[in-house]
């Protein structure tokens, strides 16, 4: 299990409009960028409690995952798994290589 102790969380805010039927709503959307230090291994996992980031418990929309291949030098796609339990989002790291740092896009609904 990778070290969420040591994983670092920001947040930014980002808006958009939803159109619900006969009237229209503003919501907002919130993205966190957690990293994971270069001691993270393919399936370590990390879990990011959404509320603490603003994000409702079941508004979670997705996930960008990126491995350093070459620290903070060369950027690889990499796709985790997710899954959202009370409100509590675990991600498991994908990919096939340990020993590297890890960063993930996180975005969902406003609580």
């Amino acid at each position: 299990m990778a070290d969420a102790a040591s994983a670092t969380y920001k947040g930014i805010d980002i808006g958009y409009q939803l159109v619900n039927k006969s009237r229209q709503q503003v919501k907002r959307i919130k993205l966190a960028l957690v990293t994971a230090g270069a001691t993270t291994d393919d399936t370590d996992t990390l879990a990011v409690t959404l509320a603490d980031h603003g994000m409702s418990d079941t508004g979670f929309l997705g996930i960008w995952g990126f491995t350093h291949s070459t620290l903070n030098d060369v950027l690889v796609v990499e796709a985790p798994t997710t899954s959202v339990t009370a409100g509590v989002l675990t991600i498991t790291v994908g990919g096939s290589t340990d020993n590297k740092d890890r960063s993930f896009f996180i975005f969902g609904e406003e609580a």
